[in-house]
Parts: C-alpha cells; structure tokens; sequence
C-alpha cells in the first residue's frame, strides 16, 4: 500500500518506486546530501562483511572525510500508530552490521517515532557494538514547521569608494626639497616656478622607486573623515617626487579625498516551499528540506546521488 512517502515522491520527481519502501530510502539518501553537501552519497548499495562475508544491503551509504556512515530507513507509517515505531531489533540488525562492513558510523531514518528500548539502544550503541548510531526522524513538513525559523535574510550594504579623480594630494616639502624647488626657480626668466604634477610614486635619494599612492591607500585613510571628505596626511621621511627632471625631497603628503558611498540591499530567501522536516533525537540536526532542494536531486544508474547546479 503506497505512503504519504510514495505519493510525495512521485510527486516531486514524476516518477514511481517500484519496491516497496525505496521511495522512503531515496528521500533519505536525497535529504543526507542536502544536510551533507560535502559528502558522497548514495542509495541502495551493497557491501561485503569483512569477518562474515555476508553481502549487506545498505539503504543510504554516506561517504566523506574517509569514513563510511551506514544509513538504514524504514517507513512503518502504514502500520498504525500503535505499531508504527521503529524497535530495538531494527536496530540491533543494524548495530550487528557495523563493525562487519567496517563503518564508523551509523544512521537509523525513521517515518515514524522510536521505542524508548531502541533509543536507549543507540544511545549504547558506541559501548555495545564499538560504533555510534545516530536516530534521525523524518517527516512531512506542516506550516507550523516555519515558526521561528529564518525564512529571509536581508543584507543592507553601504561602502564608500574613494573618488581620485577629484582627489588633492600636496606635498610637503623639506627644506632641502624646497631648496631645490628655489634653485629650480631661479633658472626660470619670471623667476617662479609653475608645475603641473601627477603624484603616483614616490622615489628614494637615488631615484629608484620607493613608494607609490597605490601602497599608501591599500589601508585605507584612517579615522578621519569629514562627511563624505577623507583628509590627512602620510608622513614620508626620506623620500623623494620628480620635478623637472630633479629630485625633490618630501616629509609626507596632505591628502583630501572625496568619497563615494554606494548602497546595496541583497536579499537571501528560502528557495522553494518546505516539504520535508529531518530532526535528529539529538538535536544535532533541524532541517526543513524544500521541493527546489529535493528537485536539484537525481540518480544516477547504479544510485549514487547527483547533485544538480
């Protein structure tokens, strides 16, 4: 007799399980990559006992960070309520396995609730078989499910950028950098000295590059800021501009800067209407799993799950 399970899969994937319980089994290797986007996943796999050599047919098999995480899901829905509950044989079958197929993990998916006999079970699982086993409920989701969960996320952006275009920068000169800027004058028949300077770079007393505008406002122009207006001045000790051909000692520059402010306002939404609810009896899980999330699922020939972009 189809579950809410089947129906729900068929309905997100227009397509139809032909076993029973493969539906249930399908969701949950689906829902553990969701969970679990780092991990390799798939459904229906099998794997030989090392001490055994009995072939164990594994519902969800998690693969990440060299482990193996052995999943067993089983819908009893149709059982009722008073016989719905995942016992304590279903997990000892699958606490018996672990150690077998060398897995360092264990993870029971339930339709339905636990028999406090099978969570006092898993709760001793790492003492009684040397591996622990993880009991994670699932179910479809209510509209209840959404109380005090995050469903947007907005993100308010205001950055200023310098304006150089419109920037001043004026050097202040030593004496002997003014002493050459008079030498430079006297040379001149008005006796003056006019000079259109583009200030990028700073040299050193030989004339080898030193410094640049660039390096100076890779941090930034301090604290103060007037309005829209960044002014201060970088102190410079020992170098140098070039000025008709000459080098010309500085003690810093005076710099007053415009700058523009751009806002942005992103908006992060949960993608899709919530279908399924997975919770862990643990509380290390929470997880509303939307029909966009479940839909960017496939798999592929031999069940390994395909996460779409």
């Amino acid at each position: 007799m189809p579950t809410k399970f089947d129906e729900l899969y068929q309905k997100l994937f227009n397509s139809t399980c032909t076993k029973e319980g493969a539906a249930f089994e399908r969701l949950a290797a689906a829902i553990t990559s969701i969970v679990f986007p780092d991990a390799d996943v798939a459904h229906d796999q099998k794997l030989r006992g090392q001490f055994s050599k009995s072939l164990y047919q594994i519902d969800v098999l998690r693969q990440e960070s060299g482990e193996k995480i052995f999943g067993e899901a089983k819908d009893y829905t149709e059982r009722g309520e008073a016989g719905g509950k995942v016992g304590r044989p279903d997990l000892q079958k699958l606490g018996g396995a672990l150690p077998d197929i060398g897995a360092q993990r264990g993870v029971f998916y339930s339709a339905t609730d636990y028999t406090r006999e099978a969570k006092k079970y898993a709760d001793a699982a790492k003492d009684i078989v040397g591996v622990p086993i993880d009991l994670l409920h699932i179910r479809p989701s209510v509209e209840s499910d959404k109380d005090g969960r995050i469903q947007k996320i907005v993100i308010n952006f205001a950055c200023h950028f310098p304006n150089y275009e419109n920037a001043k920068w004026t050097p202040i000169f030593t004496e002997g950098g003014r002493a050459v800027l008079q030498k430079l004058a006297d040379e001149t028949e008005s006796g003056s000295l006019i000079c259109h300077l583009r200030v990028k770079d700073f040299l050193d007393h030989s004339g080898k590059l030193k410094n640049s505008i660039q390096e100076l406002t890779a941090g930034g122009f301090g604290n103060d800021f007037d309005s829209d207006l960044a002014h201060g001045c970088f102190l410079l000790p020992s170098h140098y501009i070039e000025i008709h051909g000459k080098l010309v000692e500085i003690f810093g520059i005076e710099y007053s800067v415009p700058f523009i402010m751009e806002t942005k306002i992103i908006e992060i939404v949960t993608e899709g209407e919530p279908q399924i609810l997975v919770k862990a009896e643990n509380g290390t899980i929470d997880k509303l799993i939307t029909d966009k999330q479940l839909q960017k699922i496939k798999f592929d020939d031999i069940g390994n799950v395909v996460r779409l972009k």
